[in-house]
């Protein structure tokens, strides 16, 4: 994944006290948790940005021409 991932996942749910859910055997606890929230809010905020960098590069290359 160029923006997430399990490892970039496992980062975040351990530095925002979510550590415990990633052996949790609920699945349901563990993907709609406060940890769970903000992460998909940082994923958004991840691809947005992402996006953004990939116009400019498109951009800058439609300049070259």
């Amino acid at each position: 994944m160029k923006v997430g991932g399990n490892n970039s996942a496992t980062e975040f749910y351990s530095k925002h006290g979510g550590s415990s859910l990633l052996t949790d055997s609920d699945k349901k606890k563990k993907y709609t948790s406060k940890a769970a929230e903000l992460y998909k809010e940082e994923l958004g905020k991840r691809v947005r940005e992402d996006v953004a960098r990939c116009v400019l590069t498109v951009n800058l290359c439609w300049l070259e021409f």
